[in-house]
């Protein structure tokens, strides 16, 4: 994630009408030869944290959604009771209908509509109590509808529930620490010149740095400008200027998901620890 704070920096430093320097000059990269000169190295050196507090803020993105769904009824199937009394509602939460001005069990608007005659649909009716055959109630906690009479094996119903759509967690990242600059020139008016720039561009637009996720941008440390013979690994030395300017951050910015150890988590198993009876499963 540190890499986040690099591009946005580097973005920021060359971005138009008045840029330090191109975005291709600006990076993680050290000049490895006379054609890299001038540049801007990016560095970090992030806080450890030294105290128990809130690392990671996890936000869940959510929407109340009206599902209509269609049951076949049998007894081998998972979300029927074995005596066919009971049906358990899918997909869960079961949430209220968000438009809904009645109180109750009614808040909930759970349809049932047998249609297994399409040309003769029965609407189940909701009570307290369930006695008739086309009578049910509705246990929230459990998702679970109640009927008076056991279901007919074979009958098809339509079952129209209000519940949540999930969207990926909305994860923040924060960190903070220090950011350093090395400005590399060929000599020592054109360092200068591009530390002045520098500076005023990162002193002159703090609303624009808070847009990209900067908390803090604060000047931390003003380092001497050096000339020295420069020995990349490969290839001939050739001599530069340089100097290094550090900046003490704040930064923050967002992800959509979580990572896992290496795959997309395709399943959750859930045990409700005896609060309800049955295990499901989170695809």
């Amino acid at each position: 994630m540190m890499q986040i704070v690099v591009d946005h920096v580097a973005a920021l430093l060359s971005l138009p009408p008045d840029p330090v320097l191109p975005a291709a000059n600006i990076g993680v990269k050290k000049p490895a030869i006379l054609a890299d000169i001038p540049a801007i190295c990016l560095g970090l050196e992030l806080d450890g944290l030294e105290h128990n507090g809130i690392g990671r803020i996890v936000r869940s993105g959510e929407t109340v959604v009206k599902n209509t769904s269609l049951v076949v009824v049998s007894e081998n199937s998972e979300i029927f009771s074995p005596d066919l009394l009971s049906l358990r509602l899918l997909p869960v939460p079961l949430k209220k209908n968000p438009s809904s001005s009645q109180e109750g069990l009614n808040a909930y608007g759970v349809q049932v509509t047998n249609i297994s005659d399409s040309a003769q649909p029965l609407s189940y009716r909701l009570v307290l109590k369930p006695i008739q055959a086309e009578e049910y109630t509705l246990d929230p906690p459990r998702a679970r509808l109640i009927f008076g009479r056991p279901l007919t094996k074979g009958d098809t119903l339509e079952v129209t529930q209000w519940t949540v759509f999930w969207r990926d967690d909305i994860l923040l990242f924060r960190c903070q620490g220090q950011l350093s600059l090395e400005i590399w020139g060929l000599n020592y008016a054109e360092v200068n010149s591009i530390s002045h720039k520098l500076q005023t561009k990162l002193a002159a637009s703090p609303g624009l740095w808070r847009r990209q996720g900067f908390l803090r941008v604060c000047p931390s440390r003003f380092e001497p400008a050096e000339n020295f013979m420069h020995s990349p690994t490969s290839g001939s030395s050739f001599s530069v200027w340089k100097q290094q300017l550090a900046y003490s951050f704040a930064f923050e910015a967002e992800e959509d998901a979580e990572l896992s150890s290496g795959l997309p988590i395709k399943k959750v198993f859930v045990d409700m620890d005896q609060e309800l009876p049955e295990k499901f499963t989170v695809v």
